[in-house]
């Protein structure tokens, strides 16, 4: 069952229940009120049935019966009675109560007025039975009968109004509740809609905002924007794969072409040159393929940091070490400073892999003789800066908001230094999962400027 089946049903049942209470409470109000004003008309007959008794039997004799029958009493019709005297025998009576029990002639059941119900010829009656004075001598017992068919046929013409008004009311309620959920659900139908047009050829769709400021507004904007997210993700992914297939191709084209010419020239200097080529290219691959796995840890879902309180300044020195020998086969000099010993809670091998990216992309763009300075100061007592500064080309001011993204590069000098444009984004990563931040700062001509700042607060483990 849908949701607005589910609404509809709900509203009529609901509606239901409280219109058949409405009904039954005015019925049995109305029922009460008509027969009230019943007895109050019999009442009222009844008391001038006992005050022509009392004053004519103070003279002596008995009402005749014209007397008696003459006596009205306005919105009562046909009323039926008899009058008994003290020895239950009858003094006058209308023949049709003959068939109706006599009253128990007792001083307590007299003595007030009783009423009830008799059922005369299968008809249901309303009865009184009232005592009648001589003398402040109760002489006389008088029983009233009145019958309830008028009362009971404008009680069955409201029964059936509620009947028929009871069902129609229904199905209009029924009728409006469909066409107000449906009104109210359907932009939730023409979401549906979209969401199944949606495809991975197709995430650029979004689903339509309503006006109404409510909640399915916020449901549409709240679509929107993970569809958004979705999109940027997709696109990240198509450029990434797009972006690792080129990277990967250029080198393999290198490597074919240099040992198809090795091949076909075996034993002449230029093949061992070309040998060499494709060894670089293949030290190439296999950096870009170390890269692409660091990504893919990092991207993992799951995946967190190992923290653990380790040595910054040891670190930096064993990092300056392991890049000694690629910064001596560029004549580049590392000059390391450091101010103190620092010690913070950290992922000691990410945060290594962050430092030799760092002097990598360095010694790759800065030119033969250069100098290289790296730097680890305490630049308050929350956080720790370090610093990898060197002599290259710099980078220009329109490349420096994207030199952290994926397979981002700078110039044509960048693919000539043979870099595959995802160590600064492994470095970004990982300096932020250590909640730091790494930023860079450049002038064309004069070198780039890389500073991590890393707060010494503890990580989560």
């Amino acid at each position: 069952m849908t949701i607005t089946a589910k609404i509809i049903l709900a509203y009529t049942v609901v509606f239901g229940l409280t219109l058949a209470g409405f009904a039954f409470t005015i019925y049995q109000s109305s029922k009460k009120a008509e027969l009230g004003k019943l007895d109050a008309q019999m009442l009222n007959h009844g008391n001038k049935l006992q005050a022509e008794i009392e004053e004519e039997k103070s003279q002596g004799v008995f009402p005749a019966a014209g007397e008696l029958l003459a006596i009205r009493t306005e919105g009562l019709h046909h009323p039926r009675f008899r009058v008994l005297d003290r020895n239950g025998m009858l003094v006058f009576g209308d023949t049709t109560l003959a068939a109706l029990d006599q009253a128990p002639w007792s001083e307590g059941e007299i003595s007030e007025r009783n009423w009830g119900f008799v059922k005369l010829k299968g008809h249901r009656q309303r009865s009184l039975w009232m005592p009648v004075e001589v003398d402040n001598r109760i002489e006389f017992v008088a029983q009233l009968v009145v019958s309830l068919s008028e009362m009971e046929e404008d009680l069955d013409r409201l029964k059936l109004l509620f009947l028929l008004l009871g069902p129609a009311t229904l199905l209009l309620t029924a009728c409006a509740a469909f066409f107000i959920t449906r009104a109210a659900f359907k932009p939730i139908s023409s979401m549906v809609e979209t969401a199944h047009s949606i495809t991975a050829a197709r995430l650029d769709s979004r689903v339509a905002v309503p006006r109404a400021k409510d909640e399915i507004r916020e449901l549409a904007e709240t679509l929107n924007e993970m569809m958004g997210r979705i999109d940027a993700a997709f696109r990240t992914q198509r450029q990434f794969v797009a972006d690792a297939s080129h990277e990967i191709r250029t080198p393999l084209t290198i490597i074919r072409s240099e040992l198809e010419f090795a091949q076909r020239n075996p034993g002449k200097l230029e093949s061992e040159e070309s040998i060499r080529v494709a060894l670089g290219e293949l030290d190439r691959l296999a950096r870009l393929a170390d890269g692409l796995l660091m990504l893919a840890r990092l991207d993992a879902p799951g995946f967190s940091l190992s923290a653990r309180l380790i040595r910054l300044d040891e670190l930096l020195i064993e990092c300056v070490r392991h890049m000694n020998e690629p910064a001596a086969r560029k004549s580049v000099t590392l000059d390391i400073h450091v101010d103190d010993v620092v010690e913070l809670q950290a992922d000691r091998d990410w945060l290594k892999s962050v430092v030799l990216n760092l002097l990598d992309n360095a010694i790759h763009y800065s030119p033969d003789g250069g100098i290289i300075l790296i730097s680890l100061t305490v630049h308050s007592k929350d956080n720790i800066h370090i610093v990898v500064e060197d002599s290259g080309p710099g980078i220009a001011p329109i490349d420096l908001p994207h030199i952290f993204k994926r397979f981002y590069r700078a110039d044509t000098e960048r693919s000539r230094e043979g870099g595959s444009g995802i160590g600064l984004a492994i470095a970004d990563e990982v300096v932020r999962m250590h909640r730091g931040e790494i930023t860079v700062e450049s002038t064309p001509g004069k070198g780039a400027r890389f500073v991590v700042r890393l707060p010494r607060k503890t990580i989560p483990a």
